[in-house]
């Protein structure tokens, strides 16, 4: 290999960052946001799209809990310290987003009832296998969306992530139920909510 061209290719990571410090870029940091609370209400799935009810009853085909999950941004700004700026960057003068990563995550969500539910499932049993959430494409469970619940996000942030668990058995005994929702998170606390008594006819 040539001595220039072999000069060029030592050079080109501090030309890249020259590129785009002429940019003006402020300097790139990484926040953090954690979980505060966990609210649930009924939803309505009758319609053409989900809606939350305070009704006294909801078809038991078309039954679901909205799940609201309150994050908040914390302290700790970081700066995003590099050696070299990524080469994605070195030919324009997009600057790098700011990260927000979560401090802690959902590690896990549990769906009870406090009604017997059917000869399986009785009162207080443990009944999230029944419940899945709608992608647009498929239904998944519980624990494949949980990545989702603690993902990075740049730029703006959602302070409040919504979800919908949909009831896919109907229930076998009792017309009037209620359930509560457990969430583990990965520091340790738990969250739990629980939703009124609502007539599932």
């Amino acid at each position: 290999m040539k001595p220039t061209r072999l000069i060029l290719l030592i050079l080109f990571p501090l030309i890249a960052e020259l590129l785009v410090s002429c940019c003006d870029c402020p300097e790139a940091t990484t926040e953090f946001y954690s979980n505060r609370y966990l609210e649930i209400d009924h939803l309505d799935n009758s319609g053409s799209a989900a809606i939350v009810t305070s009704g006294p009853s909801v078809p038991k085909e078309a039954y679901g809990i909205e799940l609201r999950l309150g994050l908040e941004k914390v302290a700790c700004n970081q700066p995003m310290k590099t050696h070299f700026i990524s080469t994605s960057y070195a030919f324009s003068c997009d600057c790098p987003p700011p990260e927000l990563i979560p401090r802690d995550s959902v590690a896990n969500i549990e769906v009870f009832t406090t009604n017997d539910f059917d000869e399986f499932h009785l009162a207080n049993s443990d009944v999230s296998e029944y419940f899945k959430i709608f992608t647009g494409s498929n239904y998944v469970t519980i624990q494949d969306i949980l990545p989702n619940l603690s993902r990075i996000y740049y730029y703006d942030y959602e302070s409040i992530t919504t979800t919908e668990l949909l009831l896919m058995t109907t229930p076998a005994l009792n017309e009037t139920h209620s359930f509560k929702l457990v969430m583990t998170l990965s520091d340790g606390r738990i969250f739990e909510a629980s939703t009124s008594p609502i007539i599932l006819n």
